[in-house]
Protein backbone atom coordinates (compact mmCIF):
# COMPACT_ATOMS: atom_id res chain seq x y z
CA UNK A 1 0.00 0.00 0.00
CA UNK A 2 2.86 2.45 1.05
CA UNK A 3 4.25 1.78 -2.57
CA UNK A 4 1.29 2.78 -4.58
CA UNK A 5 0.60 5.74 -2.34
CA UNK A 6 4.42 7.17 -3.11
CA UNK A 7 4.08 5.92 -6.84
CA UNK A 8 0.57 8.37 -7.03
CA UNK A 9 2.48 11.08 -5.13
CA UNK A 10 5.26 10.97 -7.20
CA UNK A 11 2.89 11.71 -9.80
CA UNK A 12 0.84 14.07 -9.07
CA UNK A 13 4.54 16.48 -7.37
CA UNK A 14 5.60 15.67 -11.23
CA UNK A 15 2.56 17.34 -13.37
CA UNK A 16 2.12 20.00 -10.85
CA UNK A 17 5.49 21.12 -11.12
CA UNK A 18 5.52 20.79 -15.55
CA UNK A 19 2.10 22.95 -15.06
CA UNK A 20 4.21 25.93 -13.26
CA UNK A 21 5.02 27.28 -16.23
CA UNK A 22 1.90 28.69 -18.24
CA UNK A 23 2.08 31.76 -17.58
CA UNK A 24 2.71 33.04 -21.02
CA UNK A 25 0.74 33.32 -23.87
CA UNK A 26 1.19 34.23 -27.39
CA UNK A 27 0.12 37.89 -28.49
CA UNK A 28 2.05 39.10 -32.07
CA UNK A 29 5.08 39.05 -33.55
CA UNK A 30 7.35 42.32 -33.49
CA UNK A 31 9.49 43.43 -36.34
CA UNK A 32 10.69 46.91 -35.76
CA UNK A 33 13.26 49.10 -37.24
CA UNK A 34 14.88 52.27 -36.21
CA UNK A 35 17.23 54.65 -37.99
CA UNK A 36 19.14 57.84 -36.64
CA UNK A 37 21.86 60.25 -38.05
CA UNK A 38 24.76 59.92 -35.48
CA UNK A 39 28.47 60.16 -35.48
CA UNK A 40 31.05 58.29 -32.97
CA UNK A 41 30.71 61.03 -30.42
CA UNK A 42 27.67 60.89 -28.74
CA UNK A 43 24.78 57.81 -28.43
CA UNK A 44 21.21 58.80 -30.00
CA UNK A 45 18.23 58.26 -29.19
CA UNK A 46 16.94 55.99 -32.22
CA UNK A 47 13.21 55.56 -30.89
CA UNK A 48 11.63 53.34 -28.28
CA UNK A 49 10.75 50.00 -27.70
CA UNK A 50 7.42 49.97 -25.81
CA UNK A 51 6.04 47.03 -24.04
CA UNK A 52 2.24 46.86 -22.63
CA UNK A 53 1.12 46.33 -19.49
CA UNK A 54 1.03 42.69 -18.28
CA UNK A 55 2.80 42.06 -21.27
CA UNK A 56 6.82 40.33 -22.02
CA UNK A 57 8.98 40.60 -25.36
CA UNK A 58 11.13 38.31 -25.72
CA UNK A 59 13.28 39.28 -28.61
CA UNK A 60 14.89 36.97 -30.78
CA UNK A 61 17.14 38.35 -33.30
CA UNK A 62 18.56 41.90 -33.80
CA UNK A 63 21.10 43.77 -36.59
CA UNK A 64 22.39 46.88 -36.92
CA UNK A 65 24.33 48.91 -39.34
CA UNK A 66 26.00 52.50 -40.55
CA UNK A 67 26.00 53.91 -43.64
CA UNK A 68 26.20 51.51 -46.50
CA UNK A 69 25.56 48.10 -44.82
CA UNK A 70 28.64 48.44 -42.94
CA UNK A 71 28.30 46.01 -39.93
CA UNK A 72 31.16 47.29 -38.24
CA UNK A 73 32.47 50.79 -36.18
CA UNK A 74 29.02 50.82 -35.02
CA UNK A 75 27.07 49.99 -31.27
CA UNK A 76 23.31 49.71 -30.04
CA UNK A 77 21.84 49.36 -26.32
CA UNK A 78 18.69 49.39 -25.29
CA UNK A 79 18.41 51.17 -22.30
CA UNK A 80 21.93 50.31 -20.38
CA UNK A 81 22.20 47.20 -21.79
CA UNK A 82 25.02 47.00 -24.62
CA UNK A 83 23.56 44.56 -27.32
CA UNK A 84 25.92 45.11 -30.47
CA UNK A 85 29.59 46.46 -30.59
CA UNK A 86 31.04 46.12 -34.05
CA UNK A 87 34.72 46.84 -34.39
CA UNK A 88 37.09 46.26 -37.34
CA UNK A 89 38.40 43.18 -35.51
CA UNK A 90 35.24 41.33 -34.20
CA UNK A 91 31.76 42.21 -33.51
CA UNK A 92 29.52 41.29 -30.29
CA UNK A 93 26.31 40.37 -30.17
CA UNK A 94 24.81 39.87 -26.74
CA UNK A 95 23.02 36.62 -26.00
CA UNK A 96 19.22 35.97 -27.31
CA UNK A 97 16.72 35.88 -26.30
CA UNK A 98 16.52 39.59 -25.19
CA UNK A 99 13.65 39.74 -22.41
CA UNK A 100 12.24 43.00 -21.87
CA UNK A 101 9.53 43.89 -19.14
CA UNK A 102 6.46 46.01 -19.41
CA UNK A 103 7.22 50.13 -19.85
CA UNK A 104 9.61 51.80 -22.64
CA UNK A 105 12.67 50.94 -23.58
CA UNK A 106 14.70 53.59 -25.42
CA UNK A 107 17.30 52.60 -28.47
CA UNK A 108 20.55 53.92 -28.58
CA UNK A 109 22.72 53.90 -31.56
CA UNK A 110 26.37 55.13 -32.04
CA UNK A 111 28.90 54.72 -34.89
CA UNK A 112 32.69 55.30 -34.22
CA UNK A 113 33.33 58.32 -37.27
CA UNK A 114 33.52 61.98 -36.20
CA UNK A 115 31.22 62.53 -39.44
CA UNK A 116 27.33 61.67 -39.42
CA UNK A 117 26.16 58.36 -40.95
CA UNK A 118 22.85 56.69 -41.02
CA UNK A 119 22.47 54.40 -38.28
CA UNK A 120 20.21 51.72 -38.58
CA UNK A 121 18.69 48.77 -36.18
CA UNK A 122 16.53 46.02 -36.27
CA UNK A 123 14.72 43.77 -34.23
CA UNK A 124 12.32 40.87 -33.96
CA UNK A 125 10.70 39.35 -31.53
CA UNK A 126 7.61 37.73 -29.71
CA UNK A 127 5.26 39.72 -27.52
CA UNK A 128 3.64 37.67 -24.63
CA UNK A 129 0.59 38.09 -22.54
CA UNK A 130 1.47 37.50 -18.83
CA UNK A 131 -1.47 35.23 -17.60
CA UNK A 132 -2.24 34.31 -14.00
Amino acid sequence: MKKILFILFTFLMAGSIYSQGNNLQFNQVINQDFTTLGNGQNWYNAGTISVGTNKILKITSFMGYRGNDSFDYFKAKIGNMLVYLGTSVEIFKADTPIWLSSGNHIVYLRGYSSSSQDLKFSISGVEFNLVQ
